[in-house]
Parts: C-alpha cells; sequence; structure tokens
C-alpha cells in the first residue's frame, strides 16, 4: 500500500516539475527570440540583502543593470541573485532587449538564468517520473 501511496504522490510532483520546467524553458526560448537587438550595458549597482537561513545569516548579491536604446537610458535589476558576486559595479555587460519594447531585456552574460532552472526542474521531474514507473512495476 505504501508503494501505491508514494508513487502516486511521486507522480504527482513529477508532473508538476515536468511542467514548470517545460514553461521555464519555452518562456526563455520565447525571450531570446523577442530579444534580438543588442546594446553595451554596464552593472549599476549591487544590491545586498541579508537573509536568514536556519542559524545562518548569508547575504544575497543581486546586480542592477544600465543601458540604453532608442536615446533612453533603461535600468533593470536581475531576477536571480548569488551568494557570491558574479558581478561588479561598472563592469561591462551585453544586453539583449526587445526592439518594440526595450524594456524587456535581459543579460546575455548572465549565467543564472531561467534555461538552468528549467532543466533542472525537467531532470528531476524525468527522475521522479522513472521512480514512481519502478513503484508501479
Amino acid at each position: 500500500m505504501f508503494e501505491i501511496i508514494f508513487g502516486i504522490f511521486a507522480a504527482i510532483f513529477a508532473f508538476a516539475f515536468l511542467a514548470v520546467g517545460v514553461m521555464a524553458l519555452v518562456g526563455g526560448a520565447q525571450q531570446k527570440r523577442r530579444c534580438s537587438a543588442t546594446a553595451a550595458g554596464v552593472v549599476s549597482r549591487i544590491h545586498a540583502e541579508e537573509q536568514h537561513r536556519g542559524k545562518r545569516r548569508v547575504t544575497i548579491f543581486t546586480p542592477e543593470f544600465q543601458f540604453e536604446a532608442d536615446g533612453h537610458t533603461y535600468t533593470m535589476k536581475s531576477h536571480f541573485g548569488s551568494m557570491k558576486r558574479e558581478f561588479k559595479e561598472g563592469q561591462a555587460v551585453t544586453i539583449r532587449f526587445d526592439p518594440a519594447d526595450p524594456a524587456a531585456a535581459y543579460v546575455a552574460d548572465d549565467v543564472n538564468n531561467s534555461s538552468q532552472g528549467g532543466i533542472m526542474c525537467v531532470c528531476f521531474g524525468l527522475l521522479l517520473a522513472v521512480g514512481a514507473v519502478m513503484l508501479f512495476t
């Protein structure tokens, strides 16, 4: 009985992880297709936020970027933070943006992007799915 219940939960979580992973990958591909123009950008600021993780205090560094397009200056804060500084203030970066909506942009040089998260979710979902199938056979 335990195997059946565990298998059902594993299948549900597998489906959820696969769905989230596929949505992240599709969204990232759509963003890359829309953001066809490039601009030289710069890291304008590093936001440092202290967080508590259990008994530890950690600092999360989140970069903010500036770039110019169509005579306007745009500022965007990364959606991803890191416990180590991936960027330095004043560092040059390449920005990819949507020519029809320059505010829709991302940093081409940023290794912390939705593709990594999407791939990890798909892989974990596949592992859960294999585990669920093995429990039912």
